[in-house]
């Protein structure tokens, strides 16, 4: 999430936050029966996690067949989930600020909560955070002078590192890398508008995959049209949420090269948002609050045979999958 600030989006979604204000949020289940939408892929089990509000404030919360568990129940703060690597979590936390500046810095945790550890004592903008495939490099937003940019780090280093060249004047967000780790997929206004765009590590080779100028008069807000990407596990698609004037945002797919776009959503003023792929291809999660407010669903990956997961009376949002065993 870049343009959208993650505060306000808490503050535009503090109409959902009902009851006591701060509830623990260890007692915080779903009632809703659907299974846990488990995927099988490579010899291992994969499952659902999310952010969710709650009373507590935005904790991350992953999905059993026996319920939900919420794996940052004990820690302060706001904490919001964006990527995985097998089992590990990659999440934004307020936590551990250790008497510096407040924000949100990088964490990692396993997929049954623990190890919750801070990656960078530096903070970082509100946006996507990856793990390169390799483990050994991390990638966020940061604002440098007058703008966000992305920055690559080490767990624990001194540094970081800006994508690109230093000093221009635009803005580069959401990034993630390539399942073969050598290049990045993200957002940038490069070319006067929020663009979707992908370029080897040193920022070089780069290409514009979308180009549509009727969406480039929306708001940055909402992601001037063109909202965070994700690749397919293969490499070889791309999927990411769209927004046309006088309508919501829809979710999209294209080859990694930019072509064969189509919608997979299309529902009008509603949202459909933060797609993810699931590790064998076949289906995509997703948050839309075509029910009235904010949940998660899966479809397969033509969209087609939507079912609902979760249902709950605040909002869930941005799906991911993690390894669960």
């Amino acid at each position: 999430m870049t343009e959208v600030n993650l505060l306000a989006v808490i503050a535009m979604l503090s109409s959902f936050m009902l009851g006591s204000a701060r509830a623990a949020a260890a007692a915080i289940v779903d009632t809703q029966t659907t299974p846990a939408p488990v995927v099988t892929h490579g010899g291992h089990r994969y499952t659902l996690a999310f952010s969710r509000a709650t009373d507590a404030g935005w904790h991350v919360v992953r999905r059993d067949a026996d319920g939900d568990t919420v794996l940052t129940a004990d820690l302060p703060g706001h904490h919001w989930i964006w990527g995985t690597r097998d089992n590990v979590l990659l999440l934004l936390s307020q936590a551990n600020a250790d008497g510096g500046a407040k924000g949100w810095r990088t964490h990692r945790m396993l997929a049954d909560g623990k190890q919750f550890t801070r990656v960078h004592a530096d903070t970082v903008a509100d946006g996507y955070v990856d793990r390169s495939p390799d483990g050994q490099t991390w990638a966020a937003e940061r604002r440098v002078g007058a703008h966000k940019r992305i920055v690559f780090f080490a767990e624990n280093s001194p540094s970081m590192r800006v994508f690109g060249a230093e000093d221009v004047p635009h803005d580069d967000a959401d990034p993630q890398f390539s399942p073969d780790g050598q290049r990045l997929l993200f957002r940038s206004n490069r070319s006067g508008a929020w663009e979707l765009h992908t370029a080897d590590l040193e920022g070089r080779n780069a290409a514009q995959l979308t180009r549509d100028d009727t969406n480039n008069t929306v708001n940055p807000h909402e992601y001037g049209g063109e909202g965070p990407p994700r690749w397919s596990p293969d490499g070889k698609h791309i999927v990411w949420m769209r927004k046309f004037p006088e309508r919501g945002h829809d979710l999209w797919v294209m080859d990694a090269d930019g072509t064969n776009a189509k919608p997979l959503t299309d529902n009008g003023t509603i949202d459909d948002a933060y797609p993810s792929w699931s590790p064998d291809g076949q289906s995509i999660a997703f948050d839309s609050n075509r029910d009235g407010n904010n949940e998660i669903y899966v479809m397969n990956a033509d969209g087609s045979d939507v079912v609902r997961v979760t249902d709950w009376p605040k909002a869930d949002l941005a799906p991911v999958w993690i390894r669960i065993d």
